[in-house]
């Protein structure tokens, strides 16, 4: 069995993502696009994807790959022009490295059908709008 994850205060999880109770979403600007190796864990390890970093937020989302590929297909190749680009994040349930538990989605920015299979069998159970306790429902 794998490890638990370990919670690194600069970077956000799924659980942060709870507003009273309730699985949310959020729409939020992005401040800058941080490749790999740009940003260091706590534990002295340096992240292996491509982060995002939001405004007004002091954390970063280190983007699994599918939701790197999901994001550039809305925003485009150029990183650079994906600041000030708003997009939304929401809580997911399915497979993780550390097993089965909740993770952080990006909602597509363009139609699901233009989305590739690759990409959507990675999407995960959307959480918003459930009570804690209800990810397997």
């Amino acid at each position: 069995m794998k490890a638990l994850q370990e919670k690194d205060s600069q970077f956000i999880y799924a659980d942060d993502l709870i507003i009273n109770g309730v699985w949310s979403e959020v729409t939020t600007t992005i401040a800058e696009v941080i490749p790999p190796g740009g940003l260091t864990y706590a534990n002295k390890r340096k992240s292996e994807k491509f982060a995002l970093k939001f405004e007004g937020k002091g954390k970063h989302w280190e983007m699994p790959t599918t939701q790197f590929r999901l994001i550039q297909m809305g925003l485009g190749r150029d990183l650079k022009k994906w600041a000030g680009q708003k997009i939304t994040l929401y809580p997911a349930y399915g497979k993780t490295p550390f097993g089965q538990g909740p993770f952080i989605r990006c909602r597509p920015l363009c139609p699901i059908y233009q989305v590739p299979g690759g990409i959507q069998q990675h999407m995960g159970k959307d959480l918003t709008n459930k009570s804690i306790g209800q990810e397997n429902e």
